[in-house]
């Protein structure tokens, strides 16, 4: 908590307010949300320790809680309480008691004539998405539906319910949706079957394409995996599905776009060596060993297979410091289940042939892993140039391969933190 204190940068250097103290608005993190959640969770426990006859409920920095018939003596004792919790843990609150209609979050309660709404805040209008935007069909058909639901969960009854419902339908249809929100009432039954294990294709989708690119997905695993095959209980109609995830809109391209011309990407510096000098005639990508973020390939030949064989890979870290991996590989029988290239040079050694040789190249440079978009475009690179490749038989890289987890994100886990 302590370290989540409002810093800005630009350009690398600090900004310092001329009157000094921290800025008033936050800058933010990647994890301030599930900080804000574990904060919450550590101050409700001290709450429900220390104060008697209050039930209080969080979310991230908006808090509500309920007395049973107090009196003003007890409201002001409670009061001071909070205060007294939250000041301990270096935070202040603002507190308003007696209070018997209250705006929460979305919800109005109103404890005088026992009902709840829904609360829209002043001079604030809903924006939907657009009818006749570039999204998956099922995306704009659930918009309509999914505000029904909501709307209905935060009416108490279905009148209070058709009070709000013209100010959504309304725009709705400022929106292109021809449908407006119905009342639908729950009906309390939750699913009590376990869910069934499902493998789901997620293309993305756009309009520009005129294939039906999950009818064909699932037309091949039918044609592969007939009913009467010996792998149709694994792969089938009932667990091997299709759906379309969304393109990214123009505000995020037009975003991503500024962001690579303000950071300076389009002029990166290129990539050095740090060999020694003596072993520089040596380094393995000519000069340029220090280059990160790469689909390369490795070439192996022999005296007696001057063709080789191609083994394809990715290094996020320096390409120095995955040649240092595949060499200690190569020399060490117990890494030898590495990589497919590893086991091939120790079929190569037990063949009888000792001489051998690498010839390493860099195929694509691209982005790692991106903690925003969690996406990794060099998993995606080096998976695409494993299916393109032509000569099927010169590859040493698997099929397998291709649906294999992206390892990149893994450095961004708490368990990895020092």
């Amino acid at each position: 908590m302590h370290v989540r204190k409002s810093l800005l940068f630009h350009n690398n250097l600090p900004w310092v307010k001329k009157k000094g103290g921290m800025f008033d608005v936050t800058m933010g993190s990647y994890d301030g949300a599930e900080v804000c959640e574990l904060v919450g969770l550590f101050i409700l426990h001290q709450i429900s320790q220390q104060i008697d006859g209050i039930d209080v409920g969080l979310y991230r920095d908006d808090g509500l809680a309920v007395m049973k018939d107090p009196t003003g003596p007890e409201l002001d004792f409670t009061r001071k309480k909070l205060h007294e919790v939250f000041k301990k843990n270096g935070l202040s609150i603002e507190i308003k008691c007696g209070l018997k209609v209250v705006d929460y979050l979305d919800v109005t309660f109103d404890l005088n004539k026992g009902i709840f709404k829904p609360y829209i805040k002043p001079n604030n209008s809903p924006l939907y998405v657009n009818a006749k935007s570039n999204h998956p069909p099922h995306v704009l058909k659930q918009i309509p539906i999914s505000i029904s639901k909501r709307i209905s969960n935060i009416s108490s009854n279905e009148e209070v319910f058709n009070k709000s419902a013209p100010y959504y339908t309304n725009a709705l249809k400022q929106a292109g949706h021809a449908n407006g929100i119905s009342y639908q009432p729950d009906s309390g039954n939750s699913r009590k079957n376990r869910p069934r294990k499902i493998i789901w294709f997620v293309p993305p989708y756009s309009k520009s394409v005129s294939i039906n690119v999950a009818r064909t997905f699932l037309n091949i695993v039918r044609k592969h995996f007939p009913a009467n095959g010996k792998y149709s209980k694994l792969y089938n109609k009932n667990n091997v599905k299709a759906s379309y995830s969304c393109m990214p809109n123009i505000a995020r391209v037009i975003k991503s776009h500024n962001s690579k011309i303000l950071n300076g990407e389009d002029q990166a510096t290129p990539p050095g060596c740090n060999c020694q000098k003596n072993r520089r005639a040596d380094c393995p990508l000519g000069g340029a060993c220090t280059v990160e973020n790469i689909v390369y390939s490795g070439t192996v030949t022999t005296p007696t297979d001057q063709e080789g064989k191609v083994y394809l890979g990715a290094s996020g870290t320096p390409f120095k410091v995955r040649f240092g991996n595949h060499k200690k590989a190569f020399n060490h029988k117990g890494y030898r289940t590495d990589t497919k290239l590893s086991g091939h040079i120790w079929d190569i050694k037990e063949s009888g042939e000792s001489r051998y040789k690498v010839k390493w190249s860099v195929v694509k440079q691209t982005h790692g892993y991106n903690r925003v978009s969690k996406t990794c475009d060099l998993c995606l690179n080096e998976k695409l140039e494993i299916l393109n490749y032509k000569d099927r038989d010169k590859l040493l890289n698997s099929r397998s391969e291709v649906i294999s987890k992206c390892r990149h994100f893994n450095k961004y886990l708490l368990k990895e933190y020092k």
